[in-house]
């Protein structure tokens, strides 16, 4: 399934097992050094997660639970004036009259502007 920067936003359902899953992870990373999930009765049906990637579902799920939204993206995503804009709580204009300025690197891709995720939150980050 492609990434997308378009949330959905979790049921109350969804928030009560996110934060149940999220509990349960957290506890399970303080006694191991790998978790191991089970889907079925099967060992084909078991995953092994290494502790920072349990780390990453245990926040995702963390933040579902609160009833956010989560988008995880891959930090060399590129992404639209628009988007970039919405990562960083701002206007598509003044966002680029940053990039503009030079304050975010990007390139163009035809007439259109692109920056790459890492540099908006290096941004962001300042």
């Amino acid at each position: 399934m492609p990434a997308t920067l378009y949330p959905i936003i979790p049921t109350e359902r969804e928030q009560a097992l996110a934060r149940a899953g999220s509990t349960v992870l957290a506890g399970l990373m303080n006694q191991c050094d790998l978790v191991r999930l089970h889907t079925g009765d099967n060992a084909a049906d078991e995953i092994s997660l290494p502790t920072n990637t349990a780390q990453l579902v245990q926040t995702v799920l963390e933040q579902i639970g609160q009833g956010h939204s989560v988008v995880v993206l891959p930090l060399r995503t590129e992404l639209t004036t628009s988007q970039a804009a919405g990562v960083i709580g701002v206007s598509r204009p003044f966002f680029v009259r940053l990039l503009e300025q030079g304050d975010v690197p990007f390139h163009k891709t035809g007439t259109h502007r692109r920056v790459r995720l890492r540099d908006v939150l290096a941004y962001k980050e300042e």
